[in-house]
């Protein structure tokens, strides 16, 4: 990621919440990335004025992907993809890594519907930004995919709560 955000400085900001929030591992971040970087905690000037902002707090960043155009996620080139419906909710298009995903329902249908990429490595990032970023309709159709995905899916809590009330009165009726 570090490779493909130094060549798209200038052209997109940046937001990075990694999933390890020390000192060090902040530090090395920024360290390798070109442009000008801040930590949300420590603002030096207007957030604007920089090109990557570092969340190095918890809790915020489900609701930073309301200000995206697209996400990439972490975890699926490790031991498993991280919450890619936060940000399919804000209706961007999805990308994360092409390894450890299958289990993940929700990944698939998007991927398949055309809201999120898996992506094998920098190129392929790359070849799939450019895809949407050069054609308003493909970003578009990206973004819809993901809307619509999220919007079908609503009431999965009542569902789940219906279907365990279900099984709790067949419990009861059985003793």
């Amino acid at each position: 990621l570090v490779h493909f955000i130094n060549m798209n400085i200038g052209k997109l900001k940046f937001v990075i919440a990694p999933h390890e929030i020390t000192k060090n591992f902040i530090d090395n971040i920024i360290q390798s990335i070109e442009g000008k970087t801040a930590r949300y905690s420590k603002p030096e000037e207007a957030i604007e004025n920089f090109d990557v902002l570092i969340i190095d707090n918890i809790g915020m960043l489900s609701s930073l992907y309301r200000y995206g155009e697209y996400a990439y996620i972490g975890g699926a080139f490790g031991k498993g993809l991280h919450n890619i419906l936060e940000a399919a909710c804000y209706g961007i298009p999805v990308f994360f890594g092409s390894k450890n995903y299958d289990r993940f329902l929700e990944a698939n249908d998007l991927i398949s519907q055309g809201g999120a990429f898996a992506v094998l490595d920098f190129m392929d990032l790359k070849s799939n930004y450019e895809l949407l970023a050069g054609d308003v309709g493909n970003y578009q159709m990206a973004c819809n995919a993901a809307r619509n995905y999220v919007e079908m899916n609503v009431g999965a809590t009542d569902k789940i709560v219906s279907y365990c009330l279900k099984l709790l009165k067949r419990e009861r009726q059985s003793i």
